[in-house]
């Protein structure tokens, strides 16, 4: 299902296909059936529905054949005979007839104009285009004035979805109306399509309602699915109504189906109602979602589910007299003994005025397995969260988390200068369930940041910036209090005999706090202190490197820079004893930090021409080499500090690389090496290779010594002439254990797609995967998933 953007015209864009009503008219018909025949019969109703639905996209997408465009630009005509028959102001065209005008053109063998009666009648082998769209008949008769017309033995092709129409008599009754006797709808090229719908009698009235009689859906010549008859919607914009159904199966929640009810309220706003059927074991998760669009800043997305769960977590399996055992889920150390399950969350930005924006986020959950459980389908958690990151820029904490993010912020930008209030909430779900007041959750209530970005100080060679805040911390138990923290540094670059470039510079800091309230180990801190800090830091670097000439045909020099840099940093001791645990501590430092930086440019040729050659540069690879020596780790008497060990002054080594010389080849790569172990404290490998058919093979491998170790493989192989096959792995070689293991194969023809994928996620959990895809039309999924516990 699409989600909807924002329009600058502050209009909601249509949700989906317009799959809005569907009814079968003859009810009572369908009650002489056996109850499974009927639901079939049902079943097919809904699916032709749901492809006829989407063929009369060409009342948006293809241009009006009938309609005399606005153009004042004249008629050319071509012909082997041209007559004018001043009597009945008639034009006779015969003969390799062409009339063109703008983007429009008619071929044909006979063309009669009627400029009395403003009738264009065309035949033999006629042939109209507008733009890349087609229409051909043996006969066109259209009325300019009316807008009516008539084309026999037609065909329309729509460029724009692949669309052909066909039928014997297609006729535009009226402005908005059209009928066609006996039709057929494809995106299949051919005069044998490999699917079509066809049907009789089809009448359509655009931005309203079709009709059909004996619409069948064909693979060939063979008829699969079968209605009488069918109204469907032909709505141009959103319209209240049903949307596409979910149906599956898993062992946890047994057979589920949701059925959302889409309500357009206004051009502004709209809700969808879900109903998430989970009857056999759990019950029906009822779900709302409100969405408004007030402008181009100004809009926002409310959703709450609600679910009175059958089951409940006890620590251990059980059965329910149904027969169905029931376990927590996941095994995690936390039960959920509550039944009314529940997540709200929001997203909502909004333009205050005089270039203040506001930004508000909420998601808060029930327990802490709900969203483990809910992550697919509707307003599922994975639904959710690509939802919100797609529209807002911002997505939602992992569904693993258990500290859930709250925040109102309140922002103005200047050229230079920042200004953002904020109030930070961080909920605690499983402190929360237990009731305790023992939550010592750091809350901000609010705060408020002000910065300058670096910049020239007048008409003198010195630069500042600056970071300041106010924050009120706030907590349910333990200390709580407000702290000031005032943060502005200078800067004084200056550059050597054209080689060095050296930058000192120096940061006062100032923090200032009144506690509230100390917890039992605090209490003896004074309630108001203050904190002076300075630090000072040195950045020295130069640039050098060489131009090689290739002089070849694709690449004409490569550029090598080298950048060596040396970066000194110092921060004095500072005894920090009685800091509240709301302000954060300054960590003395006494750095110093070198590194060199390889990057390599090629320009490229991109047209071959002596006279004035086309070039484009290409950053192929860059190569990073950094350590740092703590003099403070050098200085250190191992006397006093036995604790700490030898004195180990030098950092790890680390190594960036990233490296893509052709377009089908990326390599990143990164490494820590200990000098004093002499082995990789961690190194991460990401290789990326595709080819111009479309394979793909990736591989990442990450390492961390004595943390982790995993690998991922993704392979895409384009086997033949549009059949592909797909895998997937990623392993914890740490747990030896496999994360997800995900395999399938797609056929794609020139109008159809079938799909299978199988996947094995993490904790037993098995998804199973068909797909058919009708181009130009809907996709169509039906899947089963299970958990082994």
């Amino acid at each position: 299902m699409t989600k909807i953007q924002n329009r600058k015209t502050k209009k909601l864009r249509n949700r989906g296909i317009n799959v809005l009503k569907i009814w079968y008219l003859n009810f009572g018909f369908v009650s002489d059936f056996d109850i499974r025949y009927s639901n079939l019969f049902a079943f097919t109703v809904l699916l032709i529905g749901l492809l006829l639905v989407c063929t009369p996209a060409f009342a948006a997408d293809a241009p009006d054949f009938f309609t005399q465009d606005s153009s004042d630009e004249p008629w050319h005509i071509k012909a082997d005979n041209l007559t004018y028959d001043k009597k009945n102001n008639l034009y006779v065209a015969r003969g390799n007839v062409r009339l063109a005008r703008g983007n429009r053109a008619l071929t044909a063998d006979t063309v009669y104009v009627n400029r009395t009666t403003n009738i264009v009648d065309a035949s033999g082998e006629v042939v109209m285009t507008v733009d890349n769209d087609i229409l051909t008949g043996s006969r066109i008769v259209l009325n300019i004035k009316t807008e009516t017309g008539v084309i026999y033995d037609g065909t329309i092709f729509i460029a724009a979805n692949h669309f052909y129409i066909r039928g014997n008599k297609i006729i535009k009754t009226g402005k908005e109306t059209y009928y066609i006797d006996d039709c057929s709808f494809t995106t299949c090229d051919g005069d044998s399509p490999d699917w079509k719908i066809t049907g009789k009698d089809l009448n359509i009235t655009i931005d309203g309602y079709g009709t059909i009689k004996h619409a069948a859906f064909y693979t060939k010549s063979i008829p699969i699915l079968y209605t009488p008859y069918l109204v469907f919607p032909v709505k141009l914009k959103r319209q209240t109504g049903f949307l596409p159904p979910l149906l599956g199966y898993s062992e946890r929640d047994g057979f589920e189906y949701n059925l959302p009810f889409f309500w357009a309220i206004n051009e502004n706003s709209d809700a969808t109602y879900y109903q998430n059927g989970m009857l056999d074991h759990r019950g029906i998760k009822h779900g709302v979602e409100y969405r408004y669009a007030l402008g181009q800043e100004s809009r926002g997305t409310a959703m709450y589910d609600f679910l009175y769960d059958r089951q409940i977590d006890r620590g251990e399996a059980f059965d329910d007299p149904g027969g169905y055992t029931y376990k927590g889920y996941r095994g995690d150390d936390e039960l959920r003994l509550n039944r009314k399950r529940w997540w709200f969350r929001t997203k909502n930005d909004q333009y205050l005025g005089g270039g203040f924006k506001a930004k508000l986020d909420i998601d808060v959950v029930s327990d802490q397995d709900y969203l483990r459980e809910f992550r697919d389908g509707y307003s599922g958690f994975n639904d959710t969260d690509r939802y919100y990151l797609r529209t807002f820029g911002r997505d939602i904490d992992d569904y693993t988390e258990t500290v859930r993010t709250n925040r109102l912020t309140v922002d103005k930008n200047w050229n230079r200068y920042s200004l953002n209030g904020a109030v930070l909430w961080y909920d605690n779900v499983i402190v929360r369930n237990k009731e305790s007041s023992d939550d010592t959750t750091l809350q901000q209530l609010p705060s408020v940041t002000f910065t300058g970005v670096k910049q020239v100080i007048g008409d003198t060679p010195f630069f500042f910036d600056l970071s300041s805040f106010y924050m009120h911390s706030w907590r349910r138990s333990g200390t709580k209090g407000h702290s000031v923290d005032f943060y502005p540094r200078v800067y004084y670059p200056v550059r050597f005999y054209n080689y060095f470039n050296f930058e000192p510079s120096v940061g006062l800091r100032e923090t200032v706090w009144l506690t509230e309230r100390y917890s039992t180990d605090e209490a003896s801190k004074e309630k108001q202190r203050s904190r002076e800090i300075y630090d000072i830091k040195g950045d020295l670097s130069t640039e050098f490197g060489r131009i090689f000439h290739i002089g070849g045909d694709r690449v004409d020099k490569i550029k090598h820079s080298v950048r060596p840099q040396v970066v000194y940093s110092y921060i004095p001791e500072l005894d920090q004893e009685d800091l509240p645990s709301f302000v954060d501590s300054i960590k003395a430092e006494n750095l110093l930090t070198y590194s060199i930086t390889n990057d390599f440019t090629a320009r490229l040729t991109e047209k071959k021409n002596p006279d004035a050659p086309q070039y484009r540069y290409h950053d192929f690879c860059r190569l990073k080499l950094s350590q740092s020596y703590d003099i403070k780790e050098a200085r250190r008497d191992v006397e006093e500090t036995p604790e700490q060990g030898d004195r180990r002054p030098f950092s790890d080594v680390t190594a960036e690389l990233e490296l893509n010389p052709w377009r089908y080849i990326s390599l990143d790569a990164d490494a820590a090496w200990c000098p004093y172990d002499g082995e990789y404290k961690s190194y991460n490998t990401a290789l990326r290779l595709s080819d111009y058919r479309g394979d793909k093979l990736t591989v990442e491998y990450r390492y961390a010594k004595r943390s982790s170790e995993s690998i991922y493989i993704e392979v895409f192989w384009e086997i033949y002439k549009g059949l592909s096959a797909y895998w997937e792995n990623e392993r914890n070689l740490y747990a030896n254990q496999d994360i997800r293991t995900a395999v399938g194969c797609l056929y794609e023809s020139q109008c159809w797609a079938v799909g299978l994928m199988y996947s094995d996620e993490e904790e037993g959990e098995k998804k199973y995967m068909f797909t058919v895809s009708l181009k130009g039309l809907s996709e169509f999924t039906f899947g089963m998933r299970g958990r082994k516990f």
